[in-house]
This record gives structure tokens, sequence and C-alpha cells, in this order.
């Protein structure tokens, strides 16, 4: 593990031996996570973490580099980001548009119930339109 504050190697400490600084709980939470993790291509647990130096943020007296962690999987050669679940999301994405295309109301009706920003007899009335429309398609075809 690399430090964030001055990008020296710190393995596993808490605390970096060169610059002092302390280690973020966020990037400890990380790593954790991160050996847990197996190559979402092959299933191999032949995987290296890096860290990808993403750019500076300049703060009032001082620069921070942005970091990120990559995955790669030493058989395969797979790479992915592991901390935004992105192996997750692509092997989704294939559910999604089948739902789209096929039943409509589902992923519709899925959206509408994560979507908390939007108040509920709005969304309750959105699926039932989705589903109103749906049955109709359903009787006219058959």
């Amino acid at each position: 593990m690399k430090c964030p504050f001055c990008g020296a190697e710190v393995g596993s400490e808490t605390k970096c031996p060169y610059c002092d600084s302390v280690m973020p709980v966020e990037m400890k939470k990380e790593i954790d996570e991160i050996n847990k993790q197996r190559c979402a291509r092959c299933g191999s647990s032949n995987i290296v973490f890096q860290r990808e130096n993403q750019g500076m943020v300049r703060g009032k007296n001082s620069y921070r580099n942005l970091n990120t962690t990559i995955g790669v999987c030493r058989d395969c050669g797979y790479t992915w980001y592991p901390s935004d679940g992105s192996a997750k999301k692509s092997n989704n994405l294939v559910w999604w548009i089948l739902g789209w295309i096929f039943i409509f109301p589902i992923p519709l009706t899925i959206l509408m119930v994560r979507k908390k920003d939007m108040k509920l007899p709005i969304r309750i009335a959105i699926i039932a339109i989705g589903w109103i429309v749906y049955y109709i398609i359903f009787v006219a075809s058959g």
C-alpha cells in the first residue's frame, strides 16, 4: 500500500514512516475488501492490486495525490477497478437490457423503488402506469 500523501510504499502500516501521516480509514477498508476478491473473468486468486495515480488536487497550502486501486489478474490479464464494482455491473448489464426489451415494467419498478428523491405517490403511479401499459400490450398481442 502506498501513502496517499507522499507516495512512499508503507505496506500495511497505519502511519507513513517517511512523512508521518496517518493512513486514511477508507484506504484500510479498501485494502481489506480487495484482499477478499478474485478475478471477475476467470475466478483466479492469482491477482495483484496496484495503485494508479489519477492526478493531484491543490489544497490551501499543499498538494494531494489522487490514487485509484486497479486489480490485475496474473492468469488471464483482466484488469478492473475493484472499489466501484464494475465487474458486477457488466454481468448485470445483460439482464437489465433483456428486462427492458421483454418485460419493461420489472426494471422500471426496480428503478422507482430505488429512487428516494421522488415522492412515493408519484413513484407508485409511474409503476402502475408501466404495468398497465405492459398488460395492454400483452392482451393486444394475444
